[in-house]
């Protein structure tokens, strides 16, 4: 056990001096655990996958007989929704959000 503490002791004294906050600080933050995905990121991903499911759903009420004018209305909207999400992917290196609300249901209108 002495052969590890010891210079280990050693090493914190001397990351530790009044004189060398900085680089502590930049020592300790290249050795910590990765960044988890950006918020912004993870949020897009959530309003695409919701844009696909709305799209699905949009699909199987055109199959069922549903009217193609109002269809096509919410097909619209999803496509463009999910767009304005992959932009914010794109752009999410500047610190950006998501950009787009909650899809909304096959049954409301714009």
């Amino acid at each position: 056990m002495f052969e590890v503490v010891t210079p280990v002791d050693g090493w914190l004294a001397k990351a530790f001096l009044p004189h060398r906050p900085d680089d502590t600080i930049d020592l300790m933050a290249a050795t910590a655990a990765p960044d988890q995905e950006p918020a912004a990121v993870v949020a897009a991903h959530k309003v695409i996958a919701g844009c696909d499911t709305k799209l699905a759903t949009h699909r199987a009420a055109l199959e069922a007989g549903a009217d193609p004018t109002l269809v096509i209305q919410w097909i619209t909207e999803s496509q463009a929704c999910r767009a304005r999400a992959e932009a914010e992917l794109r752009a999410s290196s500047k610190g950006r959000g998501p950009g787009c609300p909650a899809t909304r249901s096959p049954g409301s209108s714009a």
